[in-house]
Order: C-alpha cells, then structure tokens, then sequence
C-alpha cells in the first residue's frame, strides 16, 4: 500500500505537468515544420514493396494461411529457396494468362502421372484439356504468401498444380482439374 501510495504520489503530478504542456488542439497545416520531413537521416533505409522492384521473391510468407492452417518449412516440401518458387510462380501466372504453351510445357516434369501425360508434344497438344478455365483461374488467383506445402512439394489453386524442385529447377508434376 505504501509503494501504490507513492507511486500515485509522483504518477500525478507528473501527469499534470504533461496534460497542461499542450492545448489538446492538433497544430494547423500551415504551422507545422515544413524541414521536418529533410530532417530524416539519408542512411537510414526505409522498407519498400517489394512488387516495386518486380521482386515477388521477396514477399514474406504469411504464418498462418486463411483457413488457419500453419504452413510447413519450405526445407520440408523440398525447396532449397523460396524466392524462386514464388518468382516461378508469378511467371506460371504469366505464360497461364498468355496461354504461353511452350513455356509451361518447359517447366513441366515429364512423364506427368497426373494427368498421364507422356511427354512435351502431347501435352501442347491437349493444353486446354489440362490447363482449363478452372486451373487457369486458380493459378491466375494464387496469392505469393499462401503457397500451401508438405513433404510432397507445394501446391498452387487450391491444389490444381503441384511443384516439386528437382536439380535446383522448380516443375510441375501434377495438374488437377
């Protein structure tokens, strides 16, 4: 009780000396320093989107995803770094748009068994039996900071494509429509 007695001695007057120091009024536009801004150290580097630099690698991932689930390691679905599954991602979204056939043919981890797809040629040739409106959409929809992973590799729309990484190049290896 002394102590609380003691405290509230010194917390008030304290408390009276700052309440009086302003007129509780917010200063008018013109009033305010104008060198404030100049002022600021032009070492200290601030933090910038870093879609500004068309960087989507360096996008934080979110702890926690929307339906609550907590993401595994990207150590643990396979991938040496995470910045290149993401800029991967953001070009697959790219060639989807574009309906850039070959590309994604290229990044493709051939034979696919889901769908059995024996190789290049056959895949462009049934492009839109695989990559169809509802995949397309998925990936056009995948946001950078929620690719879902596990000890199969991650996963991008819901679950419609699945990457692996395999010789330090991130494929494809399943299309789920």
């Amino acid at each position: 009780m002394i102590i609380l007695r003691k405290f509230t001695n010194l917390l008030l007057p304290a408390t009276l000396i700052f309440v009086s120091c302003g007129d509780g009024k917010q200063p008018d536009a013109a009033a305010v320093d104008s060198t404030a801004v100049s002022s600021v150290d032009s070492s200290t580097s601030l933090k910038s989107d870093p879609m500004e630099n068309n960087d989507p690698g360096a996008i934080p991932d979110d702890s926690v995803f929307n339906d609550g689930s907590i993401p595994s390691s990207w150590a643990n679905a396979g991938f040496a770094d995470s910045a290149a599954v993401k800029r991967f991602v953001k070009q697959l979204q790219t060639w989807t748009a574009a309906n850039q056939v070959d590309s994604i043919a290229a990044q493709i981890a051939f034979p696919l068994k889901n769908p059995a797809v024996k190789n290049a040629a056959e895949f462009k040739a049934g492009f839109e039996k695989y990559f169809t409106p509802e995949v397309k959409s998925a990936i056009a929809d995948q946001k950078l900071t929620q690719i879902f992973r596990n000890q199969q590799g991650a996963m991008i729309g819901q679950g419609r494509v699945w990457l692996t990484e395999k010789n330090k190049t991130i494929k494809i290896f399943a299309i789920n429509k």
